[in-house]
């Protein structure tokens, strides 16, 4: 169990703090990934991308599990479906702050047409960590300028991972090692990705879903 206790500072007005608001997060979501564009045994060529899942409100929160070294200011992140991230960070003298970034989501509701059904399903997440297994549908991803390949298998799930899916678009040097697609409907999951790119194979594939518990607690105005 971690429990992670920050001060809250709005970027407006200094106000009187009141009691923390503690966010539990339940659901611990590991995404392995391998990218042959890079050499082995450097950074982000192959390793685990885990983001911790509030599933009532919908929070993801990322850690350096999630980001790496590429961040290393950065205590925590806390993404919500309105766009909105919270970004707690320590600069070099030992000083906290969160601040906050605004994104703009998209209204996909539908795969867009270049994602083509090739009649392929597949089982994901296999485990006994209190999931259910998870059968996603296979689509190749039909490129007309370029020779790159990729195919993708999906599957719909009860969640919004646009806060996922955007987090590399966010204005900071942290960066998931893998980019996941942003012309996903929200509610779509990507199960794997598997590409060519100049010749060179990347992959992500869900390993699992488990169970946790990651606290993070705000100090509330």
């Amino acid at each position: 169990m971690l429990l992670l206790t920050l001060p809250f500072f709005c970027c407006c007005t200094q106000a009187q703090v009141k009691s923390p608001k503690t966010i539990q997060f339940t659901q611990a979501w590991v995404w392995e990934y391998e990218n042959n564009t890079i050499a082995q045994n450097e950074p982000g060529h192959k390793g685990e991308i885990v983001v911790y899942f509030e599933p009532k409100q919908n929070y993801w929160l990322f850690t350096a599990e999630a980001y790496g070294t590429s961040g290393e200011m950065y205590d925590w992140i806390i993404g919500k479906p309105d766009g909105t991230y919270l970004l707690s960070s320590t600069d070099e003298f030992g000083k906290k702050a969160i601040t906050k970034q605004q994104l703009p989501f998209p209204a996909n509701k539908i795969l867009p047409q270049h994602y083509k059904p090739l009649g392929k399903k597949k089982v994901f997440n296999h485990n006994k960590l209190g999931f259910p297994k998870i059968e996603g549908t296979e689509f190749k991803v039909d490129y007309t300028k370029t020779n790159d390949r990729t195919s993708v298998f999906v599957s719909d799930f009860k969640a919004d991972f646009f806060p996922v899916y955007f987090f590399n678009h966010l204005n900071i040097e942290a960066k998931l090692p893998f980019s996941f697609p942003t012309d996903f409907p929200k509610n779509k999951l990507l199960l794997q990705e598997v590409s060519i790119v100049n010749k060179a194979k990347l992959q992500l594939t869900l390993k699992e879903i488990s169970h946790t518990e990651y606290y993070i607690e705000l100090k509330t105005e």
